[in-house]
C-alpha cells in the first residue's frame, strides 16, 4: 500500500524498466541505487546449460533477434544485446549470466531477489537439470534468494534438494489452485493482478505472503492490500516509489 517507505513493499519488476532494458544488470543497479529492497528476474538455460537471465524464450522482442535462448550458446548470446523498446541495435546491453546477476545481488547483502525459473526451460531441459544448474549461482547468495515459477514441482524439487525459500506464481483463480497452494505451502504466492477476482473478496488466507504484478497505481495497491496483498511488483520501480511516497500512507 501507499507508504512513506515504498522499498518495503514495491519488488523491482526485472529491474527498473524504465532506466534500461529488463532484466540486465543495469536495470536491476538502477533499482537498487533509487532503493530497491525486493528485485525480481528472470532465468533461462542457454544451449550448453548455462542460466542466463531473460524473460522470453525467443529474442525477438527484447533482441530482435529471431532466435532462441535454447539454441544458442553462452558464447554466441554474449554477442547478443537486448535494448528497450524501439532502440536501435547499437543500444544494445548485454544479457547477464546468473552468477553475474547473482553477483550484483550479494553486493547489497539487505536485498531479497526473486527468482523466477520460466517453464520453457523446464520443458527443453527438465526439472532435474535446471535446477541442478541454477544452484551453483543460488548457493552464493542463499539467504538472499527465493526461487519462484508457474512450476509448482520446480519448485518443490528447489526446497526439497536445496532448503531455498520458494512462491509460486498462479495461473487460475480457482479451487484447484487454492488446493494446490495449500499442498505445497510456498513462502510467497505471486499472481497477476488480472488473474485474481475482480471484487474486493480476501485472498487465500495462509503462511505465505502475496505478491501482484504489476501494480503501479497507489489506490491500485490500497485496494489490494486490503484484500491481503504484501508486497507490489512494478516494471518502473524509481517512478512508483515516488507516487507512492507522494501518495502518503
Amino acid at each position: 500500500m501507499p507508504t512513506a517507505d515504498p522499498s518495503s513493499v514495491l519488488v523491482a519488476h526485472r529491474g527498473d524498466t524504465a532506466a534500461a532494458p529488463e532484466n540486465t544488470i543495469p536495470a536491476v543497479q538502477a533499482a537498487l541505487v533509487a532503493g530497491a529492497r525486493f528485485v525480481e528476474f528472470d532465468v533461462q538455460l542457454t544451449a550448453d546449460e548455462v542460466p542466463v537471465v531473460i524473460h522470453d524464450e525467443r529474442l525477438a522482442r527484447t533482441a530482435g533477434v529471431d532466435r532462441s535462448v535454447h539454441d544458442l550458446t553462452a558464447d554466441e548470446l554474449a554477442s547478443i544485446g537486448v535494448r528497450m523498446p524501439g532502440s536501435p541495435a547499437s543500444d544494445g546491453v548485454a544479457i547477464p549470466t546468473l552468477d553475474a546477476m547473482i553477483g550484483v545481488i550479494r553486493l547489497a547483502p539487505t536485498v531479497t531477489a526473486f527468482v523466477e525459473i520460466k517453464r520453457s526451460s523446464l520443458r527443453r531441459f527438465g526439472r532435474t537439470v535446471v535446477v541442478d544448474r541454477v544452484s551453483p549461482p543460488l548457493a552464493a547468495a542463499p539467504t538472499q534468494v527465493v526461487v519462484i515459477s508457474y512450476d509448482a514441482g520446480a519448485i518443490r524439487e528447489t526446497r526439497e534438494r536445496l532448503g531455498r525459500r520458494i512462491g509460486w506464481v498462479i495461473e487460475r483463480w480457482d479451487d484447484t489452485s487454492r488446493v494446490e497452494a495449500e499442498r505445497l505451502a510456498p513462502d510467497f504466492l505471486f499472481a497477476d493482478r488480472r488473474t485474481l477476482r475482480a471484487d474486493d473478496t480476501p485472498l487465500w488466507a495462509g503462511a505465505w505472503t502475496w505478491v501482484v504484478f504489476d501494480v503501479d497505481d497507489p489506490a491500485d495497491a490500497r485496494r489490494l492490500s486490503q484484500r491481503g496483498v504484501t508486497l507490489f511488483e512494478t516494471r518502473t520501480f524509481a517512478a512508483t516509489a515516488a507516487a507512492f511516497r507522494e501518495a502518503g500512507p
